[in-house]
């Protein structure tokens, strides 16, 4: 046997091996494709964006929830010390200016 003829065997070994690998690639990538196309449905894919939506909402509505109570707390306290203030006024001398006043 020569080496052209070791050659053509080897060639003709390679092309049959390589066409069983592109039938076997290609009955994968067809039951690849039919599995995806059961697996997805319009309405199910909005289902799960309806909830990844939900989900950011409920945060947002959250934070927004958090921010509202502190500035109303905010608010209320400023209200309370403003009437506080109004109540008691800051009398004219401090602590230490009345201990002042009086040592001399």
């Amino acid at each position: 046997m020569s080496l052209l003829d070791k050659f053509r065997k080897g060639a003709v070994k390679a092309g049959i091996q390589a066409s069983a690998f592109v039938k076997e690639g290609s009955s994968r990538v067809q039951s690849s494709s039919q599995s995806f196309a059961q697996g997805f449905s319009l309405p199910g894919e909005a289902e799960k964006t309806a909830k990844i939506l939900a989900t950011f909402l409920g945060l947002y509505i959250y934070l927004n929830t958090l921010i509202f109570i502190l500035n109303f707390l905010e608010k209320l306290i400023l209200t309370t010390l403003t009437l506080l203030s109004t109540q008691y006024p800051r009398p004219f001398c401090s602590v230490h200016e009345v201990g002042i006043l009086y040592s001399v």
